[in-house]
């Protein structure tokens, strides 16, 4: 079985010129395998920017596997390329989260996209206690 994670990665680019020389660059050198690529989509965000981002649900993120290297390693490129980073996971273990966001030269602020929210998950009510008790009662 083994352990499960949930991943997001994102890039910011200033425009779609600049996402576009990129992922010309990670495709013709061919840097990234066509089927690892198409994890990926893209958000344009207005005069602030482009994003190309990823969600990866309940997957075993082990640094060792091939296509986890795949991912970071194009994170690392958008990284170097001046974009904005964002890699953002949610292990089994309470704990175990990470978030790591460089908001680099891009005026895109990533905090506003990527991110951990805690949340109390519980039954929502149907029936108040009153009614409940009235209709119990007439029962």
């Amino acid at each position: 079985m083994g352990y499960h994670t949930d991943v997001a990665i994102g890039m910011s680019f200033k425009d779609k010129g600049s996402l576009a020389a990129f992922l010309s660059y990670v495709r013709l050198g061919d840097k990234m395998p066509t089927e690892e690529l198409a994890h990926y989509t893209v958000t344009d965000v207005g005069e602030l920017g482009v994003l190309l981002h990823a969600y990866f649900d309940s997957v075993k993120w082990y640094d060792h596997y091939p296509d986890v290297k795949c991912h970071m390693n194009l994170l690392g490129m958008a990284r170097e390329s001046g974009a904005g980073t964002a890699f953002v996971s949610i292990g089994e273990d309470y704990n175990d989260i990470t978030v790591e966001i460089d908001t680099a030269e891009v005026d895109l602020d990533l905090y506003d996209f990527f991110g951990v929210s805690r949340l109390v998950n519980y039954p929502d009510a149907a029936t108040t206690i009153q009614d409940f008790l009235n209709n119990t009662a007439k029962e």
